[in-house]
């Protein structure tokens, strides 16, 4: 509990005291310019991450943490600004409610970094795959799937479909579908090719591979 409490509580304090300590220390004119460009362009980005992630294209950001400290770095430079006088009129109004505003998503943004990367067995600069579980609230029928998303830009990756084996593997002959559905297993496989055109792809172990097929 303790370490949750830290986790949630640790980030909106040490963002505040940048606030309060930071402003007496910066030249104002020598930030002007690059605080306004920070701030543009954070906030540009993270419009159009969340634009984007709204498409039918089913896209989603690809780096959590990285879109996560993205948005904390956009209110603390917002604040930066309005406490240094650098923006003035509704701008400056809008700087600090982005500035305020901030610290109240930070929980939001820590429980959905955590649940985001809960479930990933699996991550290289190409493809990630995710195990999940889920319950039927009227069956009560729990079903396993492994989800395969595709590294698209450098922000984004898209949902391709779900990962079955195709074949029985030498490595694993018994029941070869099912060793997939636990996480213990996932730290042997090395690497994973996926060819979209044909929507199949291999699982690459030391001690073999296995092929899979991908359904929507």
């Amino acid at each position: 509990m303790l370490p949750l409490l830290l986790g949630l509580l640790a980030p909106p304090a040490l963002y505040f005291f940048l606030l309060a300590v930071l402003p007496p220390r910066l030249p104002v004119d020598a930030v002007r310019r690059p605080l306004r460009w920070a701030h543009w362009g954070s906030g540009a980005l993270i419009l159009a991450a969340v634009g984007v992630c709204g498409t039918r294209w089913e896209l989603s950001i690809r780096y959590p943490a990285g879109f996560a400290l993205l948005v904390v770095g956009s209110g603390l430079v917002a604040g930066l600004r309005a406490r240094l006088a650098l923006v003035a009129g509704g701008g400056r109004l809008l700087a600090r409610a982005q500035a305020w505003g901030t610290p109240v998503l930070l929980p939001g943004l820590w429980c959905w970094y955590a649940w985001r990367t809960a479930d990933v067995v699996y991550w290289d600069a190409h493809v990630s795959l995710e195990l999940t579980e889920s319950t039927g609230w009227r069956s009560g029928v729990t079903s396993q799937s492994v989800t395969l998303y595709r590294a698209r830009g450098v922000l984004f990756e898209q949902l391709l479909g779900d990962v079955h084996v195709t074949q029985a593997a030498p490595v694993y002959p018994d029941h070869p579908d099912q060793v997939l559905y636990h996480k213990d297993w996932w730290p042997v496989v090395r690497a994973v090719t996926v060819d979209e055109k044909s929507r199949t792809g291999v699982l690459r172990l030391s001690a073999g591979s296995i092929p899979f097929r991908v359904t929507e």
